[in-house]
């Protein structure tokens, strides 16, 4: 369910907004080659409320072809957006790899930043950890060691995935 903030937004003309690159990217993965984002993707790593609303419906539908046909506004115009915009192609299981690794990260990143804010807002001392682990994640993406920095983000969506179960359960 998305909050009034978020249903204000989604009505705003497209053009008029833009969504974070970093989940046009992921999205664009999603719809061309799902198997690369299938196993981390969770809808607490979208900020957007359009590009919320596409991964919702790209997971509660079996198809593309459903998904666009239950879409509307803004959530259908990035649909067929991110429909024409095919990835390049990327055959190499190296390549694969680090391909879902960049993507796994340059994903996570934004929202683990605002995981590790609400923590040090609230006075979690678990933001520690989560710094610790976005700077780990920072530095193995800088020097190339994709595999380090795969299992850094991975930590990094349980601690999200986790920040929101808890912030959804406590508005019920």
């Amino acid at each position: 369910m998305l909050g009034l903030r978020a249903e204000r937004a989604l009505d705003e003309p497209a053009h008029l907004r833009e969504v974070d690159r970093r989940e046009l990217d992921v999205l664009r993965w999603a719809i061309h080659r799902p198997e690369l984002v299938a196993d981390w993707l969770d809808e607490s790593l979208f900020v957007d409320p359009a590009a919320r609303s596409v991964f919702e419906l790209l997971t509660e539908t079996a198809t593309f072809h459903e998904a666009l046909d239950a879409s509307d506004g803004p959530t259908r115009e990035l649909l067929q957006r991110l429909a024409v915009e095919e990835p390049e192609l990327v055959d190499d299981a190296d390549e694969l790899a680090t391909l879902q690794a960049r993507l796994m990260a340059n994903t996570v990143e934004p929202a683990a930043q605002r995981v590790l804010e609400a923590m040090l807002r609230d006075g979690d001392d678990r933001g520690r950890d989560v710094k610790t682990l976005l700077s780990a994640m920072t530095h193995h993406r800088e020097i190339g060691d994709w595999e380090a920095a795969r299992h850094d983000a991975e930590q990094l969506v349980g601690w999200t995935v986790a920040r929101n179960d808890s912030v959804e359960g406590a508005e019920k």
